[in-house]
């Protein structure tokens, strides 16, 4: 995973090699789960009806994917930066928040914006947070972090939280892959996405320098 500048395009997590599948079962009702909580179908339903009803994004099993990625990568930096010990106040969240909302010409463009990329409006706080606790991470652990490039070493962190917590998510909604942080379509699955179709690149948004 990569911490990422807002520049007007989307850059996605640090790709690695092997595919593999979620460890666990996941609960009736959960689209993920990992060893201390979960997020049920109808927390990820409702964060896609937000897109689907207020910008007219296209309901399809990639936005839904989209969606499910965002969520568990939230999830994975969270417990990380607990592991590191590391955190950010809501006058961060909200000062860089502002900042973003004056870099992309006001909160309507910002949103479109971010629908765009998967994102509902109602959850920048939680992004810009996930943002700015990867950076904190990234600082402590790597002297030499550079935001415009990221960090290998956050990245295995975020690698080894995710297997430590043994985070999956539901195979009808796609395969957590730890290794890429992200969700992948289940290989098994009798259908999948279509190559063309909506990209899984969740965006991680923190203000210019």
């Amino acid at each position: 995973m990569r911490f990422i500048r807002p520049a007007r395009a989307g850059l996605g997590l640090a790709a690695a090699a092997l595919l593999v599948t979620a460890c666990g079962q996941t609960q009736a009702g959960s689209a993920i789960v990992w060893d201390s909580g979960r997020i049920t179908d109808n927390d990820l339903a409702g964060q896609t009806q937000v897109l689907i009803d207020e910008f007219g994004v296209p309901a399809s099993p990639e936005l839904t994917q989209f969606t499910i990625t965002r969520l568990a990568q939230n999830v994975v930096v969270d417990e990380a930066a607990a592991e590191v010990g590391v955190t950010v106040t809501e006058g961060e969240v909200d000062r860089a928040t502002q900042e973003l909302i004056a870099e992309y010409g006001g909160e309507e463009a910002l949103a479109e914006f971010l629908a765009q990329q998967g994102v509902p409006r109602d959850q920048l706080a939680a992004q810009v947070r996930t943002s700015l606790l990867f950076q904190a991470i990234s600082e402590k652990l790597d002297p030499n972090f550079d935001p415009t490039v990221g960090s290998t070493v956050a990245n295995q962190l975020l690698v080894d939280t995710s297997n430590n917590i043994e985070l999956a998510t539901n195979p009808r909604f796609g395969v957590w892959d730890p290794q890429r942080l992200t969700v992948v379509p289940d290989p098994n699955a009798l259908t999948r996405p279509g190559d063309n179709d909506l990209q899984v690149a969740p965006q991680q948004l923190t203000p210019s320098q």
